[in-house]
Protein backbone atom coordinates (compact mmCIF):
# COMPACT_ATOMS: atom_id res chain seq x y z
CA UNK A 1 0.00 0.00 0.00
CA UNK A 2 1.09 3.44 -1.07
CA UNK A 3 0.73 5.24 2.43
CA UNK A 4 2.61 2.12 4.47
CA UNK A 5 6.21 3.07 2.69
CA UNK A 6 7.46 6.35 4.24
CA UNK A 7 9.69 6.31 1.23
CA UNK A 8 6.80 5.58 -1.20
CA UNK A 9 4.58 8.51 0.87
CA UNK A 10 7.86 10.91 0.87
CA UNK A 11 7.78 10.20 -3.51
CA UNK A 12 4.01 11.03 -3.26
CA UNK A 13 4.12 13.81 -1.60
CA UNK A 14 6.89 15.14 -3.60
CA UNK A 15 5.32 14.97 -6.49
CA UNK A 16 1.75 16.43 -5.44
CA UNK A 17 3.70 19.14 -3.83
CA UNK A 18 5.95 19.76 -7.20
CA UNK A 19 2.25 19.40 -9.32
CA UNK A 20 0.30 22.14 -7.00
CA UNK A 21 3.35 23.78 -6.71
CA UNK A 22 3.49 24.58 -10.57
CA UNK A 23 0.16 25.36 -11.00
CA UNK A 24 0.35 28.09 -7.93
CA UNK A 25 3.16 29.31 -9.78
CA UNK A 26 1.84 29.72 -13.39
CA UNK A 27 -1.53 30.79 -11.53
CA UNK A 28 0.13 32.97 -9.45
CA UNK A 29 -2.29 32.29 -6.82
CA UNK A 30 -1.76 34.49 -3.45
CA UNK A 31 -4.55 34.64 -0.72
CA UNK A 32 -3.15 38.51 0.22
CA UNK A 33 -2.72 39.49 -3.93
CA UNK A 34 -6.38 38.33 -4.24
CA UNK A 35 -7.43 40.47 -1.44
CA UNK A 36 -4.92 43.34 -2.04
CA UNK A 37 -6.56 43.36 -5.68
CA UNK A 38 -10.38 43.39 -4.68
CA UNK A 39 -9.62 46.61 -2.01
CA UNK A 40 -7.21 48.51 -3.29
CA UNK A 41 -8.03 48.61 -6.93
CA UNK A 42 -11.24 46.80 -7.19
CA UNK A 43 -10.39 43.88 -9.23
CA UNK A 44 -12.29 40.76 -8.43
CA UNK A 45 -10.38 38.89 -11.35
CA UNK A 46 -9.24 36.34 -8.84
CA UNK A 47 -12.05 35.94 -6.62
CA UNK A 48 -13.93 33.82 -8.03
CA UNK A 49 -11.27 31.29 -7.88
CA UNK A 50 -10.63 31.97 -4.50
CA UNK A 51 -14.63 31.32 -3.55
CA UNK A 52 -14.32 28.39 -5.85
CA UNK A 53 -11.51 26.78 -3.88
CA UNK A 54 -13.02 27.24 -0.65
CA UNK A 55 -16.48 26.18 -1.77
CA UNK A 56 -14.25 23.06 -3.07
CA UNK A 57 -12.40 22.42 0.11
CA UNK A 58 -15.53 22.76 2.09
CA UNK A 59 -17.19 20.14 0.04
CA UNK A 60 -14.08 17.75 0.30
CA UNK A 61 -14.37 18.06 3.73
CA UNK A 62 -17.67 17.32 4.35
CA UNK A 63 -17.42 14.51 1.95
CA UNK A 64 -14.26 13.17 4.37
CA UNK A 65 -16.80 13.77 7.35
CA UNK A 66 -19.45 11.99 5.58
CA UNK A 67 -17.45 8.76 4.72
CA UNK A 68 -15.90 8.62 8.11
CA UNK A 69 -12.30 10.00 7.14
CA UNK A 70 -12.32 12.78 9.10
CA UNK A 71 -13.63 13.77 12.69
CA UNK A 72 -16.24 16.03 12.98
CA UNK A 73 -14.77 17.86 15.73
CA UNK A 74 -11.83 19.75 15.23
CA UNK A 75 -8.33 19.33 15.59
CA UNK A 76 -7.33 19.09 19.30
CA UNK A 77 -4.86 22.22 17.93
CA UNK A 78 -7.71 24.59 17.61
CA UNK A 79 -8.45 26.80 20.51
CA UNK A 80 -10.94 28.97 21.22
CA UNK A 81 -11.75 33.02 19.54
CA UNK A 82 -9.52 35.39 22.17
CA UNK A 83 -8.44 38.53 21.46
CA UNK A 84 -4.07 37.35 21.27
CA UNK A 85 -5.77 35.50 18.23
CA UNK A 86 -7.14 38.21 16.93
CA UNK A 87 -3.99 40.54 17.39
CA UNK A 88 -1.93 37.73 15.73
CA UNK A 89 -4.04 38.08 12.79
CA UNK A 90 -3.51 41.24 12.43
CA UNK A 91 0.04 41.02 12.83
CA UNK A 92 0.09 38.01 10.17
CA UNK A 93 -1.68 40.08 7.43
CA UNK A 94 0.87 43.19 8.15
CA UNK A 95 3.57 40.44 7.78
CA UNK A 96 1.95 38.93 4.34
CA UNK A 97 1.80 42.89 3.14
CA UNK A 98 5.18 43.47 4.54
CA UNK A 99 6.71 40.03 2.54
CA UNK A 100 4.66 40.94 -0.70
CA UNK A 101 2.72 37.78 -0.42
CA UNK A 102 0.82 34.93 1.50
CA UNK A 103 2.91 31.68 2.79
CA UNK A 104 2.31 30.08 -0.07
CA UNK A 105 3.43 32.45 -2.58
CA UNK A 106 6.44 33.30 -1.18
CA UNK A 107 7.68 29.80 -1.29
CA UNK A 108 6.62 29.04 -4.43
CA UNK A 109 7.82 32.54 -5.91
CA UNK A 110 11.35 31.94 -3.58
CA UNK A 111 11.23 28.22 -5.61
CA UNK A 112 11.44 30.27 -9.06
CA UNK A 113 14.14 32.51 -7.82
CA UNK A 114 13.29 35.45 -6.28
CA UNK A 115 15.53 36.78 -3.75
CA UNK A 116 13.31 39.17 -1.63
CA UNK A 117 11.05 36.10 -1.28
CA UNK A 118 13.80 34.09 -0.24
CA UNK A 119 14.60 36.75 2.40
CA UNK A 120 11.16 36.84 3.40
CA UNK A 121 11.23 32.86 3.66
CA UNK A 122 14.23 33.51 6.43
CA UNK A 123 11.84 35.76 8.36
CA UNK A 124 8.98 32.91 8.39
CA UNK A 125 11.77 30.72 9.89
CA UNK A 126 13.34 33.53 12.25
CA UNK A 127 9.68 34.35 13.18
CA UNK A 128 8.76 30.68 14.01
CA UNK A 129 11.67 30.50 16.27
CA UNK A 130 10.95 33.42 18.02
CA UNK A 131 7.17 32.54 18.30
CA UNK A 132 8.61 29.18 19.80
CA UNK A 133 9.84 30.87 23.01
CA UNK A 134 7.13 33.47 23.73
CA UNK A 135 4.58 30.49 23.01
CA UNK A 136 4.01 29.72 27.33
CA UNK A 137 2.99 33.34 27.51
CA UNK A 138 0.82 33.67 24.77
CA UNK A 139 -1.04 30.04 25.98
CA UNK A 140 -1.40 32.22 29.44
CA UNK A 141 -2.55 35.42 27.57
CA UNK A 142 -5.40 33.34 24.91
CA UNK A 143 -6.91 31.46 28.64
CA UNK A 144 -6.93 35.19 29.81
CA UNK A 145 -9.04 36.81 26.84
CA UNK A 146 -11.08 34.33 25.72
CA UNK A 147 -14.31 35.43 23.86
CA UNK A 148 -16.17 32.09 24.02
CA UNK A 149 -15.79 28.23 24.83
CA UNK A 150 -17.21 27.44 21.24
CA UNK A 151 -14.29 26.30 19.15
CA UNK A 152 -15.98 26.43 16.09
CA UNK A 153 -18.40 28.23 14.15
CA UNK A 154 -20.23 25.14 14.14
CA UNK A 155 -20.51 24.48 17.59
CA UNK A 156 -22.43 27.61 17.78
CA UNK A 157 -24.59 27.14 14.75
CA UNK A 158 -24.93 23.55 13.58
CA UNK A 159 -25.75 25.02 10.30
CA UNK A 160 -23.43 27.13 9.84
CA UNK A 161 -21.52 25.31 7.37
CA UNK A 162 -24.67 24.93 4.83
CA UNK A 163 -25.13 28.60 4.95
CA UNK A 164 -21.59 29.61 4.45
CA UNK A 165 -21.99 27.09 1.05
CA UNK A 166 -24.61 28.81 -0.06
CA UNK A 167 -23.53 32.48 0.85
CA UNK A 168 -19.95 31.89 -0.68
CA UNK A 169 -21.80 30.35 -3.97
CA UNK A 170 -23.79 33.19 -4.17
CA UNK A 171 -21.62 35.63 -3.65
CA UNK A 172 -19.14 33.51 -6.63
CA UNK A 173 -22.00 34.31 -9.08
CA UNK A 174 -22.01 29.92 -9.71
Amino acid sequence: MLFVDPWLLSLFNLGIGMFLGSILFRSDFCMAGILRDVFLFGDRTLLNALFLAVILTMFLFLLGRLFGLLAVDPLPTFGPPSLTGLLGGLLFGVGMVLAGGCVVSTLYKMAGGNLAHGLAFVGIIVGSLLYAEVHPFFKVAESLTSLSEAVTLFRVWPRAAEAAVWLLAGGAGL
